[in-house]
């Protein structure tokens, strides 16, 4: 706490009126995060139009989260099992909801194109394990942008999905 009270500029006694300790500023960044890039996906959705739109644009928000926020990233990475019991519930559920819309997305979009039928929980889960480990190879120089990430992240997937990966 005495660490992150210097980084952020601020008194020891002050950092501790908003967080009684580490494990309450993981849950907040957990949540805030999670929160956000559920918000975020919502917006973009409302905007697609079609399966393979709406999947692009989970990609897109995805990405264009992690690599705006690449240092929460890496405390959600890092720390993901550190939370226990009670104050864990909300952030599994946030989590739970986050991948059941990918799962779902990836259901409509296997409904429309008729191919090969993967498992539409484990694509989800295998896209998610593309896209979550960005921050530690991530370099806008010679990566491109997020929205370059994305369009590339997402052919790929859409390609496997379609059986042509």
């Amino acid at each position: 706490m005495r660490d992150v009270a210097r980084e952020a500029g601020v008194s020891l006694a002050s950092l501790y009126y908003y967080a009684k300790g580490k494990e309450d500023l993981l849950l907040r960044i957990q949540r805030d995060c999670f929160e956000a890039v559920l918000r975020g996906l919502e917006e973009r959705l409302a905007r697609a139009d079609g399966p393979e739109a709406k999947l692009r644009a989970l990609v897109e928000n995805h990405l264009d989260f992690f690599v705006s926020n690449m240092e929460a990233m890496k405390v959600l990475a890092r720390e993901a099992e550190t939370l226990r019991g009670a104050r864990r519930a909300p952030i599994d559920e946030l989590k739970r909801r986050y991948v059941r819309t990918a799962r779902d997305l990836v259901r409509e979009f296997q409904g429309r194109e008729r191919g090969p039928g993967a498992d539409p929980a484990v694509a989800a889960l295998a896209l998610f394990g593309m896209m979550n480990w960005v921050h530690t190879w991530y370099d806008p120089k010679r990566d491109g942008d997020a929205g370059a990430l994305a369009r590339a992240f997402a052919d790929l997937f859409l390609g496997g999905l379609r059986g042509r990966g």
